[in-house]
């Protein structure tokens, strides 16, 4: 299996997002895990003067792994805002000219999301990672919607759409 990495972005490090990336960790070998709630990611800035973060830290970890997993619960039918601010911040990786290349080309991009309003939830959601992955050059391989709401016979689903997800990261 190639190395992997979750990055959590959620207002609850314990949360139901959390949960939903249980699932996938411990069926996954060895996956490296961030919990941006421990870092100090700041807004995206154009005259990139963030130095006083923890951004380029997370980068150079992202680097070491062929698949990285965005984790974040679905808020407003978007992703929560540290994963927006994390997400922003990946401008600073793009080149400063045409003849260069991104250093996440090639690598893989997946989604854990967990949402409790059905189906309204994840409408249009996974989206946006599919157009961050073809923008940074990266392969987008599937988003596993963890369903965290009171309807009994939509949560019996999450164990088998885990399965799902795991068969999509595991086919490249």
């Amino acid at each position: 299996m190639k190395k992997t990495l979750i990055i959590l972005g959620s207002s609850r490090s314990q949360g139901h997002t959390f949960e939903a990336v249980k699932l996938i960790k411990n069926k996954l070998q060895n996956p490296s895990f961030i919990d941006l709630a421990n870092y100090k990611i700041t807004d995206f800035d154009y005259l990139q003067q963030n130095k006083d973060d923890d951004f380029k830290q997370i980068i150079e970890h992202i680097l070491q792994h062929e698949t990285i997993i965005l984790a974040t619960p679905v808020y407003w039918y978007t992703m929560s805002a540290a994963m927006k601010r994390f997400v922003d911040r990946l401008t600073d990786l793009l080149p400063a000219t045409e003849d260069q290349d991104t250093p996440l080309r090639n690598k893989n991009l997946a989604v854990i999301s967990s949402y409790g309003v059905h189906p309204e939830g994840k409408d249009g959601f996974e989206t946006i990672f599919i157009n961050t992955a073809k923008y940074l050059s990266m392969n987008y391989l599937a988003c596993y919607f963890y369903y965290s709401g009171n309807n009994p016979s939509i949560s019996e689903k999450n164990i088998n759409l885990a399965d799902e997800f795991l068969t999509r990261l595991n086919k490249n």
